[in-house]
Protein backbone atom coordinates (compact mmCIF):
# COMPACT_ATOMS: atom_id res chain seq x y z
CA UNK A 1 0.00 0.00 0.00
CA UNK A 2 3.22 2.34 0.40
CA UNK A 3 3.70 4.58 -1.11
CA UNK A 4 0.62 5.50 -0.60
CA UNK A 5 0.79 9.39 -2.26
CA UNK A 6 3.28 11.45 -4.01
CA UNK A 7 2.72 15.35 -3.61
CA UNK A 8 4.22 16.78 -6.38
CA UNK A 9 4.75 20.42 -8.36
CA UNK A 10 7.07 23.28 -8.63
CA UNK A 11 8.61 25.26 -5.65
CA UNK A 12 6.56 27.67 -4.06
CA UNK A 13 3.35 26.05 -5.68
CA UNK A 14 2.24 24.66 -1.62
CA UNK A 15 3.43 20.88 -1.49
CA UNK A 16 4.64 22.40 1.82
CA UNK A 17 1.70 23.30 3.29
CA UNK A 18 -0.22 20.00 1.71
CA UNK A 19 2.55 17.74 3.26
CA UNK A 20 2.27 19.47 6.64
CA UNK A 21 -2.00 19.24 6.32
CA UNK A 22 -2.04 15.67 5.19
CA UNK A 23 0.83 15.11 8.05
CA UNK A 24 -1.03 16.14 10.77
CA UNK A 25 -3.72 13.37 9.87
CA UNK A 26 -3.97 10.62 12.31
CA UNK A 27 -3.57 7.60 9.86
CA UNK A 28 -1.11 9.71 7.23
CA UNK A 29 3.01 10.43 7.12
CA UNK A 30 4.22 12.14 4.76
CA UNK A 31 8.34 12.11 4.34
CA UNK A 32 10.68 14.91 4.25
CA UNK A 33 12.00 15.51 0.12
CA UNK A 34 13.30 12.56 -1.02
CA UNK A 35 14.71 13.49 -4.21
CA UNK A 36 16.39 10.19 -4.65
CA UNK A 37 13.79 7.43 -5.30
CA UNK A 38 13.17 7.84 -8.84
CA UNK A 39 16.38 9.09 -10.06
CA UNK A 40 18.83 6.25 -8.66
CA UNK A 41 16.06 3.68 -10.15
CA UNK A 42 16.64 5.56 -13.76
CA UNK A 43 20.18 5.33 -13.65
CA UNK A 44 20.15 1.76 -11.51
CA UNK A 45 23.65 0.47 -11.86
CA UNK A 46 24.96 3.47 -11.33
CA UNK A 47 23.08 3.77 -7.83
CA UNK A 48 23.33 0.19 -6.62
CA UNK A 49 20.25 -0.92 -8.20
CA UNK A 50 20.57 -4.13 -10.57
CA UNK A 51 19.82 -3.49 -14.10
CA UNK A 52 16.71 -6.09 -13.30
CA UNK A 53 15.49 -3.47 -10.82
CA UNK A 54 16.96 -5.55 -7.90
CA UNK A 55 18.39 -3.62 -4.22
CA UNK A 56 22.79 -4.39 -3.94
CA UNK A 57 24.63 -3.51 -0.99
CA UNK A 58 25.48 -0.48 -2.65
CA UNK A 59 22.48 1.14 -2.46
CA UNK A 60 22.36 0.40 1.49
CA UNK A 61 26.39 1.93 1.86
CA UNK A 62 24.60 5.31 -0.61
CA UNK A 63 21.66 5.82 1.49
CA UNK A 64 23.42 5.72 4.82
CA UNK A 65 25.62 8.78 3.23
CA UNK A 66 22.76 10.65 1.60
CA UNK A 67 21.70 13.55 4.02
CA UNK A 68 18.15 12.94 2.70
CA UNK A 69 17.41 9.69 3.91
CA UNK A 70 18.71 10.34 7.33
CA UNK A 71 16.21 12.77 8.21
CA UNK A 72 14.08 9.79 7.59
CA UNK A 73 15.51 8.52 11.02
CA UNK A 74 15.98 4.57 9.52
CA UNK A 75 19.55 3.33 11.02
CA UNK A 76 22.02 1.10 9.44
CA UNK A 77 20.56 -2.04 11.61
CA UNK A 78 17.10 -1.67 10.40
CA UNK A 79 18.21 -0.34 6.62
CA UNK A 80 20.32 -3.86 6.54
CA UNK A 81 17.26 -5.48 7.66
CA UNK A 82 14.46 -4.43 4.40
CA UNK A 83 17.69 -5.76 2.62
CA UNK A 84 17.46 -9.22 3.52
CA UNK A 85 21.31 -10.86 3.30
CA UNK A 86 21.81 -13.31 0.57
CA UNK A 87 18.46 -12.80 -1.01
CA UNK A 88 17.72 -10.00 -3.27
CA UNK A 89 14.66 -7.76 -2.89
CA UNK A 90 13.11 -5.69 -5.86
CA UNK A 91 13.62 -2.07 -5.54
CA UNK A 92 9.82 -1.43 -4.82
CA UNK A 93 9.58 -4.22 -2.22
CA UNK A 94 12.48 -2.09 -0.34
CA UNK A 95 11.28 1.24 -0.81
CA UNK A 96 7.73 0.23 -0.06
CA UNK A 97 9.38 -1.29 3.35
CA UNK A 98 11.05 2.12 3.83
CA UNK A 99 7.59 4.03 4.00
CA UNK A 100 6.34 1.21 6.10
CA UNK A 101 8.68 1.68 8.52
CA UNK A 102 8.53 5.09 8.07
CA UNK A 103 5.27 5.00 9.09
CA UNK A 104 5.39 2.86 12.26
CA UNK A 105 8.00 4.83 13.50
CA UNK A 106 5.27 7.87 13.44
CA UNK A 107 2.49 5.42 14.63
CA UNK A 108 0.78 5.82 11.23
CA UNK A 109 -0.26 3.57 8.61
CA UNK A 110 -0.39 5.85 5.40
CA UNK A 111 3.14 7.13 4.15
CA UNK A 112 3.51 9.45 1.29
CA UNK A 113 6.25 11.75 -0.27
CA UNK A 114 6.48 14.76 -0.88
CA UNK A 115 8.89 16.05 -3.33
CA UNK A 116 7.91 18.59 -5.94
CA UNK A 117 10.51 17.65 -8.19
CA UNK A 118 9.14 14.33 -8.98
CA UNK A 119 6.92 16.32 -11.20
CA UNK A 120 9.20 15.61 -14.04
CA UNK A 121 9.74 11.34 -12.72
CA UNK A 122 5.54 10.90 -12.80
CA UNK A 123 5.94 7.87 -15.56
CA UNK A 124 8.76 6.02 -13.73
CA UNK A 125 6.61 6.67 -10.15
CA UNK A 126 3.51 5.37 -11.47
CA UNK A 127 5.04 2.38 -13.55
CA UNK A 128 6.93 1.29 -9.92
CA UNK A 129 3.77 1.68 -7.92
CA UNK A 130 0.68 1.75 -10.02
CA UNK A 131 -2.01 1.87 -6.76
CA UNK A 132 -0.21 4.74 -5.38
CA UNK A 133 -2.01 8.63 -5.30
CA UNK A 134 -0.61 11.15 -6.94
CA UNK A 135 -1.09 15.31 -6.08
CA UNK A 136 0.12 17.77 -8.54
CA UNK A 137 -0.20 21.21 -7.02
CA UNK A 138 -0.04 23.48 -9.74
CA UNK A 139 -0.04 27.79 -8.77
CA UNK A 140 -0.73 30.30 -10.40
CA UNK A 141 2.91 31.74 -12.27
CA UNK A 142 2.76 35.46 -11.23
CA UNK A 143 1.93 34.45 -7.10
CA UNK A 144 4.93 31.80 -7.77
CA UNK A 145 6.92 34.62 -8.83
CA UNK A 146 6.24 36.82 -5.71
CA UNK A 147 6.68 34.26 -3.69
CA UNK A 148 10.31 33.33 -4.94
CA UNK A 149 11.07 37.49 -4.97
CA UNK A 150 10.58 37.06 -1.00
CA UNK A 151 11.96 33.57 -0.55
CA UNK A 152 15.01 34.01 1.32
CA UNK A 153 16.89 31.47 0.19
CA UNK A 154 16.47 32.80 -3.77
CA UNK A 155 18.05 35.88 -2.36
CA UNK A 156 21.48 34.28 -1.57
Amino acid sequence: MNPFVFIVGCPRSGTTLLQRLLDCHPQVAVTPESHWIPRWYEKNGAKGITPEGMVSRKLINRLLGYPRFLELGINRKELKALSRPRRTVPYTRFVSALFDLYGQKRGKQLVGDKTPGYARNLNTLHALWPAAKFVHLIRDGRDVCLSVLSWQRAKG
